[in-house]
């Protein structure tokens, strides 16, 4: 039961649901085995139709998945259509009811074709459902008795999860990721590197080491299409059901029974083979010479849009890896010299303007606080001052016309991208497509002459491929029209030759097209993968990314386009497609309409867990949670029976997530004592800060009455990163204001005033911090209810509670050892070991005059070995010794294990228990 127990407190504190914007009206669109729900501002018809059509694909892979995973849930599923995101995203959760959250907008960074992207993604999010809903065998038993609490297999390495999902995409869909040439460039890349991870290193998204969170989709997805050939698909099936009607966490135990081997050794045997298939595919790619390159960026992750200056030595980059924000930077090819322009999650390609002063690029940014949207930015390169374009637009991928002051940029809404140009003096704005069949458009690229863009284009069916639009005659025409994924177009400055990547030789390359003689060029041969070309104004040198085991980088070769020798251009009529035409009407497959969305049916409890807990008297009880679809309504009942004393005790918490500001409603009841208070909070958001205010009405009765409200206000501007042993840049601010008074109905009046600040100094070496805070607690009132501080530091040094306190932190925190491995397929996971050198200051504060009384001090050093447990759940190990620097004792040796707290709790100044023990 503790799997299920940890699942329920997960869910409760954090709803897997961003927050919704509560201007939205919810519809509902039934199906047999789906429940719909689409959201809409006035008018809903585009809304219904893409409700539709996602049903319909909803309706179809359930046919096609659930005979081959051989479970059937026993209630609908429910389908949450929020476009809320400019990015790909999806998620899948069986607690407390099975619901995949799915966002429209197009994965247009995934380099991966698909006969139909929405129909992959749901493929994807309803295996995780099958699979995470089985409940076999006595797991099986027990859901009868208890509800949802039961669910085994998601107590699984992650790489189990998305292996399946990674699989069926191939199995169902018949493209997918285990076919890509971009898996295979990663795979063929670890090989190529000696860098192949061990089956320990992927059974959490949590990772540092590039590829990151992709690690258990990349190993996950081939893993079990090697378990599929080397066995049989039906074995992963068989798999998932013992393991889901066994002891969960006993993976190798029902391993050696569906498959004779533990997966130990299943993996020893899938790295081999995997080495000797790509060996073979080297030696063949090494038959045609390799295209020698200078790499001028060691970064590695996801560096992207690598952009000559037009006097050709200057190359502007974005850089977006594991140890420092996502920027955008130059560098000086001359001299190697960088330099970091703008600190911002860039989310486009970066194009220069003709005569090289601006750029301009999308930045990612939270907007009304509901919305993760791209918007249209132009940087002054020679003032360093950047301008904002477009708010809200969810506009994407702008570049200069050398010849008219306008850009061409793509627009994105409700799964739908357009090509658009927007006329930099008027702000006008003009659509050029009109696609209503759910083509995507990326990367438009103006020609010189400004009367063409090229632009790569994704239809349904799976084709990606290079078109040019006209802008004089409105005519789009296809540059290739084949199988392969041709992305990333780059005009040369003569505009006689079109570049771009394509994996044509299943291997991303960069090919040049020449406009006027239609002859296609192969320019690079590289062992990994080639991506982003951009060409200097004398046409001479190619800058490119070329990928490696640590991610992507920016290479730069000598090219001479008079030499490019041409190859076979592919045309669609000749080329082995996969015939899929998309003539389904879905208004009339699904017969259903609309209706507004009630909560009330989805809310009830799913399921219950029986207790027992013993406190010097032993007490039995049980607890419940429940929320409907939306999230929009969270509970958690709690209730206890002493068996000593013959008295119940209860605590409840109602969570109301549907208007602006989020109330939260809790209750206690305790032998004589009673507690409550609700709470209304508001957040201002974006994607460099945190900041939120909390009214609070707060009651308290047990020997007497305390009854009062406050006021609480926090910011955050903290950073970090996935190197980082611990928040290491930004300031924290956390104010509370309480006031009980007699007018309130309290006993007493007390005024608390409680507050935090903290600072995250960078250090010259990568990733030692300089943590400083400062914390203060006040409290004005009745004698007899001050006391409310406790004063104390580290090292067990206690002077009891005082009224009013003042206390200061100094800490120097160092990164020991990155460890990043687990224990095989147990569920804990090492991440990294890290020091720190403290020293602790807390007084008694006097007001008027300002003194200081029974002041103490400690100082020590701490040693902490933070881990996930249960795959995804952070922990940290604490083992610390601490001095009093007042009386010199013996030092105080301590130990603590607790789940790193997170987001604004992990500031160490922001944790609101600690208020009371500075």
């Amino acid at each position: 039961m503790l799997y299920g127990i940890i699942l329920c407190i997960l869910t409760t504190q954090f709803s897997p649901m961003a927050k919704l914007d509560p201007k939205l009206s919810w519809y509902t669109l039934e199906t047999n085995h789906f429940s719909v729900q689409v959201s809409g501002i006035g008018q809903i018809q585009e809304q219904e139709e893409l409700a539709q059509r996602i049903a319909w694909h909803c309706e179809d892979i359930h046919n096609k998945l659930v005979p081959y995973m051989r479970w059937h849930p026993k209630s609908k599923t429910n389908i949450v259509i929020g476009d809320i995101y400019d990015y790909v995203s999806g998620w899948a959760t069986p607690f407390p009811h099975n619901t995949i959250f799915i966002c429209p907008t197009f994965a247009k960074k995934m380099l991966v074709n698909y006969n139909d992207w929405l129909e992959n993604l749901i493929i994807h999010e309803y295996t995780h459902i099958l699979h995470m809903d089985m409940a076999y065998g006595i797991s099986g038993f027990l859901r009868k008795i208890f509800g949802r609490i039961l669910l085994p297999n998601m107590v699984m390495p992650t790489m189990f999860h998305e292996g399946f999902t990674i699989f069926n995409e191939t199995k169902v869909g018949g493209l997918g990721r285990c076919n890509s040439s971009y898996y295979n460039m990663m795979m063929r890349t670890a090989v190529l590197d000696n860098n192949f991870f061990q089956i320990d290193k992927c059974v959490t998204y949590d990772l540092a080491q590039f590829p990151r969170g992709e690690t258990p989709y990349l190993y996950g997805g081939m893993f079990y299409q090697y378990l599929s050939e080397r066995f049989s698909p039906s074995k992963l099936v068989d798999y998932s059901q013992w393991y889901s009607g066994g002891i969960p966490l006993f993976l190798n135990t029902q391993a050696k029974r569906v498959y004779g081997k533990s997966f130990y050794s299943l993996w020893s045997n899938f790295k081999k083979e995997i080495t000797n298939k790509y060996q073979n595919i080297f030696d063949s790619i090494k038959q045609y010479q390799i295209i020698q390159t200078t790499q001028l960026t060691f970064e590695g992750g996801y560096t992207e849009s690598p952009i000559f200056s037009p006097a050709g030595n200057q190359i502007f980059y974005v850089s977006q890896n594991s140890d420092e924000y996502p920027s955008l930077k130059v560098l000086d090819v001359t001299n190697n010299k960088r330099q970091t322009l703008l600190r911002k999650t860039i989310s486009s390609p970066v194009r220069i303007s003709k005569d090289g002063s601006e750029l301009t690029f999308s930045i990612r940014d939270l907007y009304k606080n509901f919305y993760t949207y791209d918007d249209i930015y132009i940087y002054d390169i020679t003032n360093k001052k950047i301008e904002r374009l477009t708010k809200g637009l969810r506009a994407t991928d702008p570049d200069f016309s050398p010849t008219e002051n306008i850009i061409a940029f793509i627009k994105n809404e409700l799964g739908q991208t357009n090509l658009c140009i927007m006329d930099l003096d008027s702000n006008k704005i003009t659509q050029l497509t009109y696609s209503d069949d759910y083509t995507q458009y990326a990367h438009p690229r103006f020609s010189p002459d400004g009367n063409k863009i090229a632009v790569a284009v994704w239809k349904s069916g799976g084709e990606q491929d290079i078109y040019i639009y006209n802008l004089l005659t409105g005519w789009i025409l296809p540059v290739t029209q084949d199988r392969a994924l041709d992305i990333q177009p780059c005009w040369t400055y003569d505009g006689e030759y079109l570049f771009f990547s394509s994996d044509r030789t299943n291997v991303f390359n960069i090919f040049a097209y020449q406009i006027k003689n239609q002859k296609l060029c192969q320019v690079t041969n590289v062992l990994t993968g080639a991506f982003e070309p951009a060409v200097s104004i004398d046409n001479k040198r190619l800058a490119f990314l070329l990928y490696s085991s640590k991610g992507y980088d920016v290479h730069i070769t000598d090219i001479n386009l008079d030499s490019l020798k041409s190859i076979e251009h592919i045309n669609i009529s000749d080329s082995e497609t996969i015939s899929y035409t998309e003539e389904q009407n879905y208004s009339d497959s699904i017969q259903s309409i609309l209706y507004h969305y009630n909560p009330f049916p989805s809310i009830l409890p799913k399921f219950w867990i029986p207790l027992a807990m013993y406190n010097n008297e032993w007490s039995i009880g049980a607890m419940t949670y429940g929320a409907d679809v939306l999230f929009k309504h969270q509970y958690l009942v709690q209730a206890f029976y002493n068996l000593t004393d013959k008295k119940p005790s209860v605590y409840a918490n109602w969570m109301i997530d549907q208007y602006y500001s989020t109330i939260n409603i809790i209750g206690s009841y305790e032998k004589n004592k009673i507690q409550g208070n609700v709470a209304g909070s508001i957040p201002f958001l974006n994607y460099d800060r945190y900041q939120d205010l909390t009214l609070t009405y707060n009651i308290e009765k047990e020997n007497y009455l305390m009854s009062g409200l406050s006021l609480t206000y926090r910011f955050s501007n903290i950073k970090k990163y996935p190197y980082s042993i611990s928040p290491e840049q930004g300031s924290g601010v956390n104010l509370i204001c309480q006031k009980y008074d007699k007018i309130l109905r309290s006993d007493y009046n007390l005024t608390k005033i409680s507050i935090g600040a903290g600072e995250y100094i960078n250090l010259p070496f990568k990733h030692h911090i300089l943590m400083l805070n400062v914390k203060s607690g006040l409290s004005f009132g009745d004698t007899f209810v001050q006391n409310q501080y406790e004063l104390k530091v580290r090292g067990n040094i206690n002077q009891g509670n005082k009224p009013n306190v003042l206390g200061a932190t100094c800490e120097y925190r160092f990164p020991i050892f990155w460890i990043e491995r687990g224990l095989g397929t147990f569920p804990l996971f090492f991440k990294n070991i890290s020091g720190s050198i403290f020293f602790d200051w807390a007084s008694q504060l006097y007001i008027s005059p300002v003194e200081f009384e029974n002041q103490i001090m400690s100082t020590g050093i701490e040693i902490h070995i933070n881990s996930l447990v249960f795959y995804e759940i952070p922990a940290t190990l604490t083992i610390g010794i601490a001095s009093d620097l007042k009386d010199f004792p013996k030092p105080q040796i301590y130990l603590k294990f607790s789940p790193q707290i997170p987001f604004l709790n992990s500031l160490d100044i922001m944790n609101k228990s600690d208020y009371s023990k500075i």
